[in-house]
């Protein structure tokens, strides 16, 4: 079964299924029976920076991206992340404002893989 994915504002639709957050969604993604998303988080909250999510196709929670601070404890600031897309090897590629590049493995969460682009 494909999943019908789609993001208004706040509210995230999977199969027409509405599911509402305090942030708005800045991106949502089908893949394979996962809905990955990020919710745009406010420059001042400093308390919301795992901003990456996945459910199932039930809509139940799955995991939330791992700290880049725990992935890499020499970067000097996390940051919520910007923007998201699944890469060519299948995994999720997300950027900060710094032009930190993260690649998330999309079955756990866990960040595999990090680099600058700036």
């Amino acid at each position: 079964m494909t999943l019908d994915v789609q993001f208004r504002k706040n509210t995230l639709f999977v199969n027409k299924k509405p599911i509402n957050f305090d942030f708005e969604i800045g991106n949502a993604l089908a893949v394979d029976d996962k809905v990955i998303f990020l919710l745009k988080i406010p420059y001042d909250d400093k308390t919301t920076l795992k901003n990456i999510y996945c459910l199932n196709k039930d809509c139940q929670f799955l995991w939330q991206v791992q700290s880049a601070l725990e992935a890499y404890p020499n970067i000097n600031e996390e940051l919520p992340f910007e923007n998201m897309v699944q890469n060519d090897k299948g995994n999720i590629s997300a950027s900060d404002f710094y032009g930190r590049n993260f690649e998330i493995n999309i079955t756990n969460g866990k960040i595999i893989n990090f680099s600058v682009s700036r």
